[in-house]
């Protein structure tokens, strides 16, 4: 399971110190492995549904419009991977 949640900043680097330093609960060791979301990054979503609106974006531009999009949109860096599993 892959969970998104909000902690003061000094919270984390406190256990990132504490498991650094030899602590080994496991929520803490978790917590300290995690992937911090840059600052200020935009909304996070599921760019394969951008692929399953391709007849929609049609509608509003030409295939090579929506093929440029797209390839902006694949070259965007992942913040969190694609799961694949089913909710």
């Amino acid at each position: 399971m892959k969970l998104v949640i909000e902690i003061p900043e000094e919270d984390y680097n406190f256990v990132k110190k504490q498991v650094a330093d030899g602590i080994t609960n496991p929520l803490k060791m978790r917590i300290a492995k995690g992937t911090p979301l840059p600052k200020g990054h935009g909304r996070l979503i599921d760019a394969d549904t951008l692929e399953e609106c391709k007849e929609v974006m049609n509608t509003i531009m030409n295939e090579s419009e929506y093929a440029v999009r797209m390839d902006e949109v694949r070259n965007v860096p992942t913040i969190i991977e694609a799961d694949g599993g089913e909710g």
